[in-house]
């Protein structure tokens, strides 16, 4: 299959073209094999929440594997890490669902918005609404924002319905994935609890 990458963004011609932000490859799985039915995929990672640096790379690694494995193009974007604190400063005490993950949808979605837009995509979404832990109706609101600034149609979607969390973390078992035990920034931290993203 002729997926996009950089070099090629008019990808397959058959099907509309979709940037798709990923977090992680255990997230990624039944989501990628749902779009890739209807759109082209680009896998794109762009995560500046996800400390501490050996975790962030842990993660990426993990992902970019999957991905070549998969035979998905992986584009990572450096993560402005000092700019995602600068936006979340005073958020630090903030409940998980809570206004801080507003802010942190909102920093990873425009970045994947304006990256679609230079790319010439005309579609960009998220695997994060997989999660459980994670409110699918902000992410949507937020994607739906961001697009409309870069000029690009956001998908919509919950990815958790139909027991899509479920599959997802099947799907990573069965091929060995390293999976984390909390969602990524410093404040999601929870000792002695495991929280799968």
């Amino acid at each position: 299959m002729n997926r996009i990458d950089e070099d090629n963004p008019k990808g397959d011609t058959q099907r509309p073209r979709l940037l798709l932000h990923i977090c992680c490859a255990p997230c990624s799985g039944h989501v990628t094999g749902e779009l890739a039915k209807e759109y082209d995929l680009l896998l794109y990672f762009y995560n500046p929440n996800i400390h501490p640096p050996r975790e962030y790379n842990k993660r990426r690694d993990e992902a970019r594997r999957w991905a070549e494995e998969e035979g998905f193009c992986f584009v990572e974007e450096a993560p402005a890490v000092e700019e995602w604190f600068d936006k979340t400063r005073g958020l630090e005490g903030a409940p998980e669902r809570g206004a801080r993950c507003e802010v942190c949808f909102e920093s990873r979605l425009s970045r994947a918005a304006e990256k679609a837009s230079v790319m010439g995509i005309p579609y960009f979404g998220t695997v994060l609404s997989v999660s459980p832990h994670k409110d699918a109706a902000v992410i949507n609101r937020v994607g739906e924002r961001t697009g409309e600034g870069a000029g690009v149609d956001f998908i919509k979607a919950d990815f958790k319905k139909k027991e899509g969390f479920k599959l997802s973390m099947k799907k990573a078992r069965e091929a060995g994935m390293y999976r984390q035990d909390y969602c990524g920034c410093v404040y999601s931290m929870r000792p002695k609890s495991k929280v799968s993203t």
